[in-house]
């Protein structure tokens, strides 16, 4: 590739010629600034170097060549215009890479070996193409990594909030909290306030990040205490979380607490503090139990608290040949608890051995119907053909959060 002069203008204009960014907050102002200067770096690379750096890049890449490149060059043309997508689009070089490969009986070349063949190719400028459509893949990554900043940014100020001692004070009037509602942006103002500001303008009135109404505030209820007055200021969360707990789950007559000092509610939480008491429970009834959650690190997590107050545990996880040792484990007595992913392992499994299954947290699921779909089908692993016991569903759910939100909204 001839080496480029430097552009004549910045790099973030360079950027903003190819697909500009949602101006919405800092964040993507800083991950402009972050490709920008990546853009400048690559500038200053002689030609050996810009290849080199790119090298692994290129490497992973299969580019597509056939012998009859006119006729490729037809077709893909045609069918760009008919699907309205231009030439430099990933999906038009992913549709160019099927006409070459499958439909010319073409080859697939990976890295150099590719990128030199596209130069012998006759017609179009088939790299500029291919780096079209690399180009726009590198411009969705820097929209993804702002969005990764707004989600840091985010989860900052919740904990920063959550942590500070005191009453909390709008942005706005400078006054305690009343009906206190957070913008996506992590920012919390009155609910009065915010909706009068987002009626003058639909964006943030602190950091000018877009918020699209008042359907994307989230009302603040997780740990807070009101007063008479509705205000509210912030109370401890840890007991907050084992009050709640403690009107959900009652434990059985007779069900011993763990060991004083050793309680899982402080290293673990609250919750996992209650499935271990529960499960403790369903152990003395020399019954079996399926835990079910939704995200790997949580499993791994009540796995280790399990470990730690000696209830005998295993996670589904692995190969064919590792689940299937787990299952066969789970169906002897030395194995009471089973640990599964909610969305990977709850359908095709026959746990009829089993009588509990518990349901960790509500599921995040993108409509309530898709959630129903998965809990019923990790239910139905133990209530099936063969079950000679009455099967029991533990739901976990933390009064005054997000889940019991989440759970009102998809019941």
């Amino acid at each position: 590739v001839p080496k480029a002069e430097p552009p004549a203008t910045p790099p973030h204009l360079e950027l903003e010629q190819a697909g500009p960014l949602p101006r919405s907050g800092s964040c993507e102002e800083e991950a402009r600034a972050c490709a920008a200067r990546e853009v400048q770096r690559a500038v200053c690379l002689d030609d050996a170097a810009l290849l080199a750096a790119c090298g692994q890049d290129l490497e992973a890449t299969p580019f597509a060549v056939c012998d009859r490149p006119a006729e490729a060059e037809a077709r893909w043309l045609e069918w760009c215009e008919v699907t309205g997508l231009a030439p430099g689009t990933r999906g038009a070089v992913s549709r160019l890479k099927k006409i070459m490969y499958d439909e010319l009986w073409g080859r697939l070349l990976d890295g150099r070996d590719g990128w030199a063949a596209l130069a012998k190719m006759a017609g179009r400028n088939w790299r500029a193409d291919y780096a079209a459509a690399q180009r726009s893949r590198l411009l969705e990554t820097v929209a993804d990594y702002a969005s990764s900043l707004r989600s840091l940014r985010f989860l900052e100020t919740v904990v920063q909030q959550a942590s500070a001692p005191g009453k909390l004070e709008c942005g706005i009037c400078l006054q305690v909290l009343c009906k206190p509602h957070m913008t996506p942006c992590a920012h919390v103002f009155c609910l009065a306030c915010i909706e009068r500001s987002l009626k003058a303008k639909a964006e943030c009135p602190q950091c000018r990040a877009a918020v699209r109404g008042p359907r994307q505030l989230s009302a603040l209820q997780s740990s807070e205490v009101s007063d008479s007055n509705g205000n509210i200021s912030l109370g401890s969360s840890s007991q907050s979380c084992s009050q709640s707990m403690a009107r959900r789950v009652s434990r059985p007559s007779g069900a011993r607490s763990p060991e004083p000092g050793s309680n899982p509610g402080g290293e673990f939480g609250s919750k996992i503090s209650a499935l271990v008491t529960r499960l403790e429970a369903i152990q003395r009834l020399c019954e079996k139990a399926v835990v079910f959650a939704q995200w790997q690190d949580l499993i791994f997590k009540i796995h280790a608290a399990l470990v730690k107050f000696g209830i005998p545990a295993a996670v589904l996880s692995g190969g064919a040949f590792d689940r299937a040792s787990v299952l066969q484990r789970f169906e002897s007595p030395e194995l009471p608890v089973l640990l599964l992913s909610l969305e990977d392992s709850a359908s095709g499994t026959n746990m009829a051995h089993a009588n509990h299954v518990l349901l960790v947290h509500p599921m995040v699921a993108a409509t309530a119907e898709e959630k129903r779909a998965y809990e019923s089908q990790a239910i139905g692993r133990v209530r099936r053909w063969g079950q000679q016991r009455r099967v029991q569903v533990w739901r976990f759910v933390m009064d005054g959060t997000i889940e019991a939100a989440l759970e009102a909204d998809q019941s």
